[in-house]
């Protein structure tokens, strides 16, 4: 391969990493969608390295007149679903060998000029509906989720903006934390009918770091320790972000004598299961998941919590419950994958967040803020080893399920369906026109 042919090659593929890291999504699986892409285009012997932010690639060959170093830098946000599912796609086809370099450049470029996200009022009505569900999730009523509600609009307004400033995103992560615990203890102070525990605990749902949690172990169990403890590392900071701003908003309503309460409310099985198809949906839209995916992460986020509670019930250890359903959450996510044909990280993203151990964080933070250090700590660190074994049950779910053949081509299907004498059009092929 000539060296400005190299040089086109590994440029598409420093591009297909640069959109995957940009979504958090693991080194580990970044890496190899890269490797992928660059050998599939028919370049050998390319090292690819992907550590924290920066992804580099470097081919050495002697026909070349000197060795090839491409290095970028990649700024980390929030996941765009919508861009993953699209660069799988990409993938697939460069893989299957019906791109050419140059059609597969102009396809990614093409994710920079054209926004492919939901409508602005469908990515707030699903952040909306989340915040409502998360909250009747955890059993805060009708009056709770109203208060989620007014939360999530203010950090959506007021605060999210400030994520496209050089103000630090872990300060608006603190200041998302006081706003979720403000607004209950707020209609609280004010004697409105609320439960302020379960309505700040879902509130915050959608700011523990769930994700960054799965990438870490992912890398750790990948190879990659230095990536594995920057994620975790990061996680550690949002999740200290977190109980920092409701920390300081508990002691203030403990303070005017405001009543936040630590005891768990019991919901039904079915309604809780119902609540959290719907709070996953709501936050697989807002972070625009193309539409015919939600189901499935629905169902995995059912799926997963159906079985955390069963096993709960049934008085297995918590831990152990939790791990089981996150293999369920890895397992379900690598299955839909392969049916959708699309990357497992879409799914689990979102779905993982239905067995975040919102109510042990919370009852650590409740007693940090009234100086408890003694009841406090050992429940924080009873809350890193649940979302540990989170992580680790995700990570081999997602073992699990690459074990898995894919589904067979649709081609194949029509081969089989035309030698039992089915017409081409109801075999799911359409006719082809004559010449």
């Amino acid at each position: 391969m000539r060296q400005d042919e190299a040089l086109q090659v590994m440029t598409l593929g420093l591009r297909v990493g640069e959109v995957m890291l940009e979504s958090s999504v693991a080194t580990s699986d970044v890496q190899d969608a890269v490797r992928r892409v660059i050998e599939a285009l028919g370049l050998e012997g390319c090292e690819v390295s992907v550590t924290l932010d920066v992804i580099t690639l470097n081919h050495l060959d002697p026909s070349l007149d000197a060795p090839l170093t491409l290095v970028r830098v990649v700024r980390i946000g929030e996941p765009r679903l919508d861009r993953l599912v699209a660069l799988e796609a990409l993938v697939r086809k460069i893989h299957d060998g019906r791109l050419d370099v140059a059609t597969a450049a102009r396809e990614i470029e093409h994710f920079d000029r054209v926004d492919t996200r939901h409508p602005r009022w469908a990515t707030l009505t699903g952040l909306l509906i989340s915040a409502a569900a998360w909250v009747m999730f955890a059993g805060g009523g009708a009056v709770g989720a109203i208060a989620a509600v007014l939360a999530a609009l203010v950090n959506e307004v007021v605060l999210a903006p400030l994520n496209r400033t050089r103000i630090p995103t872990v300060f608006v992560t603190f200041l998302s934390a006081v706003v979720v615990a403000t607004v209950p203890n707020l209609f609280a102070f004010l004697e409105l009918p609320v439960a302020v525990l379960p309505a700040v605990v879902g509130g915050l749902y959608p700011l523990l770091p769930g994700g960054l949690l799965v990438a870490s172990v992912t890398d750790g169990l990948s190879g990659a320790p230095l990536s594995s403890l920057a994620k975790g590392l990061e996680a550690t900071v949002v999740a200290s972000a977190v109980a920092l701003g409701v920390v300081a908003t508990l002691s203030v309503a403990d303070h005017l004598g405001i009543e936040s309460g630590t005891e768990r409310p019991v919901i039904s099985t079915v309604f809780t299961v119902l609540m959290a198809a719907l709070a996953v949906s709501g936050l697989a839209v807002a972070r625009s998941m193309p539409m015919r995916l939600v189901p499935a992460t629905a169902a995995i986020a059912m799926a997963a919590w159906l079985v955390n509670r069963l096993l709960w019930e049934a008085g297995y250890n918590q831990i152990l419950a939790l791990f089981t359903a996150a293999v369920v959450v890895g397992l379900g996510g690598q299955l839909a994958a392969l049916l959708h044909r699309t990357a497992a990280v879409v799914h689990i993203t979102s779905s993982v967040y239905v067995l975040v151990p919102g109510f042990t964080f919370y009852v650590a933070m409740v007693a940090l803020a009234r100086s408890d250090a003694d009841a406090g700590l050992p429940v924080m660190v009873d809350a890193i080893g649940r979302a540990g074994a989170i992580a680790a049950g995700v990570a081999l779910g997602v073992a699990l399920g690459r074990s898995v053949p894919a589904p067979r081509p649709r081609v194949a299907l029509w081969r089989r369906g035309n030698r039992r004498g089915v017409p081409r059009a109801q075999a799911g092929v359409p006719r082809r026109r004559s010449s």
